[in-house]
């Protein structure tokens, strides 16, 4: 008998006054029937269990199928984000090849026009001096005739 079992038995034998033989079998009955439905406990917990294993592993699934999916999306995403990147930067290295060449471009209209505008301002120059020199003449000229007439 199992210890607990012994107060019960000293309860049936001396408190209810039953015969040694009718405790015994009580407490034995008692025993078997604690039995069976600690067995069918543990029989049900051991399928809750497997059920609890097995709900798990279908969550387990679950999780890394979305994990899976999450991850293929996160790789996409970050494939296209890397191809508009380097879009990008293309684009600023052809703006950056536009703008060296407009600066290459504009440095050279402007050593053009400088040139042209030195070149028409000694024209000029002798143009003036041209034209100063003939006025001067015209008056010495003039002032000759006018005077020696």
């Amino acid at each position: 008998m199992i210890t607990g079992n012994d107060d019960i038995y000293n309860i049936f034998r001396k408190d209810l006054h039953l015969s040694e033989e009718k405790t015994r079998k009580l407490v034995s009955n008692m025993n078997t029937a604690v039995e069976k439905a600690q067995a069918n406990n543990f029989a049900t917990m051991k399928e809750d269990l497997k059920e609890a294993k097995t709900e798990m592993k279908d969550f387990k699934n679950e999780v890394k199928s979305e994990l899976s999916g999450f991850r293929t999306e996160m790789n996409t995403k970050l494939d296209e984000f890397k191809a508009k990147l380097d879009e990008s930067r293309n684009k600023m290295n052809e703006v950056q090849v536009g703008l060296a060449t407009f600066q290459v471009a504009v440095i050279t209209q402007m050593k053009t026009d400088s040139e042209k505008i030195y070149s028409k301002m000694s024209t000029t120059g002798l143009l003036q001096y041209i034209a100063i020199t003939g006025t001067i003449l015209s008056i010495i000229a003039t002032w000759a005739f006018l005077k020696f007439k």
